[in-house]
């Protein structure tokens, strides 16, 4: 297992592109882009010495966590690296193993049962499953960069007439879908985001409810009943419930860019995606 890890990490041969949010077209990144590489880890594409291409993606550390078996184009290899955006923000598509060697590692599986990507060895399994949380958060940090410099889905933080904190989610489309109640303090409505991230992946957190006027919202809830956020009402409980299913899809994709990261207006968004299609 080793050595097919070891493999893949020679030196970058006749070419080498880095995919992810921060990063250049060649492993020598300028200062500013090693920052964003420090903060969130990045992908990289390369040319095999076989004539191969294969992804592997690097924490913030340098370590490469997850690798790639052989594509015979880099379209391919690219396409890999979108399949592990899709998958690995899910813990359930990493799978443990044991290695020959009576060492441990994972791999990461698509819906189809394909593996996409496998990890180092690690000398145990406590160890193993770290380092698949450890790849998990690395994609969700990926995507929630990749979102901030698209003008994507993003959490807001505001003060409102109350001097008091709120948040609220709005979708790509500039929709609000979820929105707090107040916070004394900033720090409070992060906390509020966060908990959104954690309970808000999951439907059963959210309940519908029928307003006064005979509209109909939705409400996620943490563990412990609290309330975290209310949704904007909908003429029907089958929107509402629409609603909820493109919630929870949309904060499983981690797609969603963190509070004072997204772009302020449509036109920076415009511009950024013109820059990342012309550096692609």
């Amino acid at each position: 297992m080793k050595s097919f890890v070891r493999s893949l990490s020679f030196a970058v041969a006749v070419s080498a592109a880095v995919i992810g949010v921060g990063c250049t077209a060649d492993l020598g990144q300028d200062q500013g882009n090693q920052t964003d590489n420090q903060r969130t880890g990045a992908f990289e594409v390369f040319e095999g010495q076989n004539g191969q291409y294969y992804f592997r993606l690097r924490a913030a550390n340098g370590e490469i966590v997850l690798a790639s078996e052989g594509y015979v184009s880099k379209q391919g290899a690219d396409t890999g690296v979108e399949s592990v955006k899709a998958h690995a923000v899910i813990a359930n598509n990493f799978e443990q193993r044991d290695s020959a060697d009576g060492q441990f590692y994972f791999v990461l599986k698509a819906d189809n049962g394909e593996i996409i990507g496998t990890s180092e060895t690690y000398v145990s399994t406590s160890n193993a499953k770290r380092g698949a949380e450890t790849v998990r958060q690395i994609v969700a940090k990926i995507l929630r960069a990749e979102a901030a410099a698209t003008g994507g889905a993003h959490f807001d933080i505001f003060v409102g007439a109350d001097d008091q904190y709120y948040f609220h989610l709005q979708a790509a489309n500039g929709e609000i879908v979820l929105q707090s109640e107040g916070y004394v303090s900033e720090q409070g409505a992060r906390s509020g985001v966060a908990s959104v991230r954690t309970h808000g992946k999951l439907a059963e957190n959210f309940t519908i409810a029928e307003s006064a006027d005979e509209q109909f919202y939705f409400v996620l809830k943490a563990n412990n009943g609290e309330t975290i956020g209310v949704s904007e009402t909908y003429v029907s409980k089958s929107n509402a419930e629409r609603g909820v299913e493109g919630v929870v899809q949309l904060l499983v994709s981690e797609r969603v860019a963190e509070a004072g990261e997204a772009f302020e207006n449509e036109e920076d968004a415009t511009v950024a995606v013109a820059q990342q299609s012309a550096a692609e």
